[in-house]
């Protein structure tokens, strides 16, 4: 469906582009779904501006890890390992491998698909 182009009231000095950021605003207001200010800044960007004045020294641990790749390897390693290592053993001792093991590993995967959605994965 194409967006008609809004048109300037005639006998009005409001220009298209008020008018449709006025009629942009009143759907906002309207809406109980959350919108970003744009003329707020990212609430990261400020926070880390933040977090760099008062603590300077942080700088140095900004970038990416040389070793989350490995860990990562390691961690899959790990849980197809333990299917095997797993295969004969009781319900109750799968159940809590199930539970521990892999739920802290896949915890620490989605942790390093986060660093990897930053391109903190790799130098560049």
């Amino acid at each position: 469906m194409c967006r008609k182009e809004s048109t300037p009231i005639e006998g009005s000095s409001v220009s298209g582009a008020e008018q449709l950021a006025a009629e942009r605003k009143a759907k906002k207001d309207a809406s109980e779904m959350f919108y970003w200010d744009e003329y707020t800044e990212e609430p990261h960007a400020s926070r880390r501006h933040q977090i760099i004045a008062a603590h300077p020294e942080i700088k140095k641990l900004f970038g990416h890890c040389p070793l989350t790749k490995w860990k990562v390897l390691a961690s899959v390693m790990i849980q197809l390992i333990s299917i095997h290592l797993l295969q004969d053993a009781d319900w109750k001792t799968w159940l809590f491998c199930c539970y521990t093991l892999s739920g802290s590993i896949n915890h620490m995967m989605t942790l390093a698909m986060h660093e990897l959605s930053h391109n903190l994965g790799a130098k560049k």
